[in-house]
Parts: C-alpha cells; structure tokens; sequence
C-alpha cells in the first residue's frame, strides 16, 4: 500500500542520519535537553536546523499516509500537506522573535511561577446587550495574561479546559478585552484559530455577545462554507446587508454585473493563446463562481480587528494573492481552540508564520489526540504529537486550569470526572430539569442517568471491519419511541462504530441527529444517547478501552445521558 512504501521511504531517511542525529532525535521526543545548546550562532543552531529537518520528514511522512484516511474523519483533520509546505517555505532561517515561543515550549524559557502568583480582581466581560458576565478566578486569569503586553512574559501559555468549563467564553472574553485595550493603540489584529469549523463559529457566537470596542470581526470561509440561509457568525454573508443577503438566498444576484475572471488564469490562457471573450465569461459565470468573486473582492478592502479561522484555511490563505493576507501578516495575538487535535508540526508552523504573536492553547489532553496520531510509529512522533501535550511537557509554559463547568448538574459531570480528571471539576450548574424522569424512565429525584442493557450480539461488516449490532439498534429505536416528537432536536446520539452508525441512520428518523464519537467532540445536546455496541471483551490498547474516547463520549449532555450496551462487559 502507498502507506507501507511512506514508511519505507521514512525508514530510509531516518537511517540516513548520523549516529548523533539519532541520539538528539530520542532527545527530542524526551525533553529535548539539548535544544539551544549545540552552534555557535544562535540564529544558526544546530538544534534548530535538526528540528526543521525532522518536522519535514514527519509532515512528509503524514501526508503520505493520509492518502488512504477514512473520509469519516471530516472536520477533526487538518489537510497535512498545507502544513508540509509552510515547513518548506520556512526551512531555514529562524527569525529570533520565533525563539521565544520555542523556547517556552522546549524548556528554556522564564518561569511558570508569574500565573501562580496571579491572584487579581474577577474580570466582567462586557457584554453588548448592556450587562456583564463575571468569569470566575482561572477565566479572569487567562484574560489579564492575554491582555496584558504583548511584548510582556508569556509569549505562550496554556488552558486546559475540560468540557463545559466555558473556554469558548473565556477565548471570546481575551479577545473582546484586548481588542478594546488596542482600540486607540498601533493596529495589532488577533487570530482566533480551531482545528474544526464548529468551534471557530462557537467562538464567533460568543463574541458576538461581548462589548469588543467596535470595529469589524471576520470569520474567513471558503465559498463551500458559506449558506446565504444560515450564515456564521461574521461571515460574509453575515456581514453584508439584509436586502444583499436576500437576494443571494433567492438567487436574485445580477450575475451580470459581476467581472469574476481570475487574472493569473486570464494571463496563462492569453500565453496560451486563448482568447478571453470576458462578455462570454461573465454571462456564464456559476452561482458559486460569483459569490467567491464577491467575498474575494470584499476580503481585499477588509482590515478586521479580529479573523476567525481554521488553521488550515489560515495557512492556505498564506498563499493567495489576497491583500487579507497583508492583515494576517500583522497579527500579534494568536488563540488556538481544540488545541489537543493539533499536531506539534502545525503549531510550529504557525509559530514561524507569526514570530511576533503572543499564542494561546485552549484545549484538553485528556480528550481527542490529531488524526492518525499514534505514538508507536515514529513518523507520527516527528511530526504528530499533540501540541497540547508537547507545549505543557517541559513545564515552562503557564498553564491555567479551568475546573469549574457549567454545562451538566454535577451528577452529569461524576460519570467522566473521577478518571480522567481526579475528581477536580466542580459544577455550577444546579440540578434542574429531569427529562428521563419526566418520561418515566428513571425514577423521580435520581440523576438523570440510565444503562439499558441488551442481549446483542456483536457482528462484523467483512469489507470495513467494523462493527455493529442488530439488537441494540432495534432497542434504540424502541427507546427513541418514548420521547416525545419534539424533543427530536435536543437528542444526539453517538455511535462508537462507523458500521452501527450507518446502519442506525437508516433505520430511525432522520431528524434525529446520529455522530461518531470523533465527530461529537465540541458539540453538546440536551440529551445524549450512546451505543456501545460490542458484546465481547476487546484486545488490551484498542479504542474501545481509550481514556480519552470514552471522556469525550460520555461528557457531551446537558440533562441526560444514557448508555446502551452489555452491561457485563461495559
């Protein structure tokens, strides 16, 4: 397979390197002791040089066997090979602002101790609709350190942020209080990045309630992206006038008006001799065609405050002519969201795109690690690391910890609390409403929790491998019939196998809304359901026993959660 020949290919190239290139690479993926320490000229460093080489051939390593990536993987991915050549542009030399943020990470920065002896006023983030929210201790830490100068200690920092503890309001606060701080200052625009599309509008929404000083916010899409009748929040669409948006909802758009010839391919046609009738051109321009012309013309009069963005779509838009670009090039504070599923090679890349920024890293490492990552393969380690994990190895960086959560009443919280987070999260929310017992499935005054178990047995698809189980789906849709019919939108249910998914999407409504655990990470319902789906007890390692898969599938409810599987087994 193309994924057997990458390896080979890595192997070679690993074998290539000296005997002492090997010892710095086991270095590196330890605590990296030696980083800084070999050269003579700083901005020449031997260390350097090695980490850029070994980042280059993980990326390449990664592209390669991403080739034959299950497409299911949708949003939790970043495209590796936008990342691989922002590595190729950057090799090389190393701005000495980029050391900063690398050596926070790889242990040769200033001290964590300045965020343990934070202890100043709670923060009220202004709200726009005229009142104040008052974030709690750790949330008012987080901001003051976002906030504070730029130039200032830290140049990195973390947040862990368990699910619920508010971190999307905490990201949105940071940026809403910088950018008030900046309003009469030098124009320093931030980026608030994600790895998932979901969470980039999840922040928007959130800074859409916060008093940011005025100016404009932007939440870069491709055209794909864009839907005239749902818009994000501060997309283009969003952005633009009620009667506009309404003409593209109805597909009243005068097409005609509209020039959408691309220029470097009117120019490489002329040199081939095409002849460009732009009359011809513009008559048969798509509807698709003439949106991208617009949102391109309207990104080049653009300079937003504030971008919202994917890390991919931000490294992409690195490489197109578009004068949004010089704005990005001026940013000096950098948020980053569900930093967990981004790899130690895709922050080091945004490091080098922004030597100057001050970078946040919101995220959880006992949730989801990036795609593909798996830490026995070692073209995964050079370059897939979670960059979480990696930032917070060395202990340099400050890390602020968010255990108060509001999502759940605390009898939600305690099924994922105690393992992964040693009893620590402490919630906020009061017990309220009881929707399974308001249904009779749960006796009245009991947490809001239920384990029906069903004598399935599990079954493999022999093409995909995965599996599924009959029994439990005819249970699900047996359960499904309690409920009543509106309450179809507050329900997901999650499935641990592809194959059981697909099979459930066509047996039960499709208004009910039916995720893989993978793809239900930075999303929540009132109600969670979760098929289990084995029946025999698994080999030791596999996903099905994983810390952080069984945290995410179990911590996404609001009201109610309940489990359908083996009972013994489970």
């Amino acid at each position: 397979t193309s994924s057997q020949r990458a390896t080979a290919r890595f192997a070679s190239a690993v074998r290539e390197l000296a005997a002492e290139d090997a010892e710095r690479i086991e270095d590196r993926l330890g605590a990296f002791g030696a980083y800084g320490k070999r050269g003579d000229d700083d901005d020449d460093n031997e260390d350097l040089k090695l980490m850029s080489e070994l980042f280059l051939l993980g990326a390449r390593y990664r592209v390669s066997d991403s080739h034959e990536i299950n497409k299911d993987a949708g949003e939790i991915r970043v495209d590796e090979s936008v990342i691989l050549k922002t590595l190729k542009e950057m090799h090389g030399y190393l701005p000495r602002e980029s050391r900063r943020a690398l050596d926070a990470i790889y242990g040769r920065g200033e001290t964590s101790a300045a965020v343990e002896e934070d202890r100043g006023e709670r923060i009220f983030a202004s709200q726009r609709i005229g009142y104040a929210l008052l974030l709690n201790e750790a949330q008012s830490r987080a901001v003051r350190l976002y906030a504070a100068d730029v130039n200032a200690y830290p140049r990195v920092f973390c947040i862990l942020s368990p699910p619920g503890s508010g971190k999307t309001t905490v990201a949105a606060a940071m940026a809403a209080e910088a950018a008030r701080g900046n309003a009469h200052r030098m124009y320093q625009p931030q980026l608030l990045l994600s790895v998932q599309n979901v969470a980039v509008d999840n922040m928007g929404a959130a800074l859409k309630k916060m008093d940011y000083g005025g100016g404009t916010i932007y939440n870069m899409k491709t055209t794909k992206k864009l839907d005239p009748h749902c818009p994000a929040p501060f997309d283009f669409l969003d952005l633009m006038d009620e009667e506009t948006l309404e003409q593209w909802k109805t597909h009243q758009i005068s097409l005609e008006r509209k020039v959408c010839v691309n220029r470097d391919e009117v120019e490489q046609r002329k040199k081939k001799g095409v002849t460009i009738d732009l009359e011809y051109e513009m008559k048969n321009m798509s509807y698709e065609e003439c949106l991208t012309c617009d949102r391109r013309s309207f990104e080049n009069q653009l300079r937003p405050k504030i971008i919202l963005s994917t890390v991919e779509m931000m490294l992409q838009k690195m490489y197109t002519n578009s004068k949004l670009c010089d704005v990005i090039r001026e940013v000096r504070r950098v948020i980053i969201d569900e930093v967990s599923l981004l790899t130690e090679a895709a922050l080091y890349a945004v490091i080098r795109r922004f030597p100057n920024a001050r970078i946040v890293l919101i995220g959880d490492d006992n949730q989801f690690p990036p795609f593909m990552y798996d830490c026995k393969i070692l073209g995964q380690e050079l370059a897939g690391r979670p960059a979480l994990s990696v930032a917070m190895k060395a202990e340099k960086v400050p890390v602020v910890e968010l255990k108060e959560v509001y999502r759940a009443p605390q009898s939600l919280v305690e099924p994922y609390n105690r393992l992964p987070y040693g009893g620590r999260l402490v919630s906020k929310k009061a017990e309220g409403e009881s929707p399974l017992s308001a249904i009779g499935l749960v006796h009245s005054g009991l947490p809001q929790l239920l384990l029906i178990d069903v004598d399935g047995r599990q079954e493999r698809n022999e093409k995909t491998m995965s599996l599924y189980n009959e029994k439990e789906i005819k249970a699900l849709q047996r359960l499904l019939s309690k409920f009543p019919e509106e309450w179809k939108d507050e329900i997901m249910i999650i499935c641990l196998y592809k194959e059981q998914k697909r099979r459930l999407q066509s047996a039960i409504d499709k208004d009910f809304r039916v995720l893989t655990v993978d793809s239900s990470q930075v999303k929540e319902k009132p109600i969670v359901i979760l098929m289990t789906t084995r029946t025999e007890i698994p080999k030791a390692g596999t996903f099905f026993d994983s810390i952080e898969r069984c945290n995410v599938s179990v911590s996404r409810q609001q009201k109610a959660l309940i489990i359908l599987g083996k009972a013994n087994l489970l």
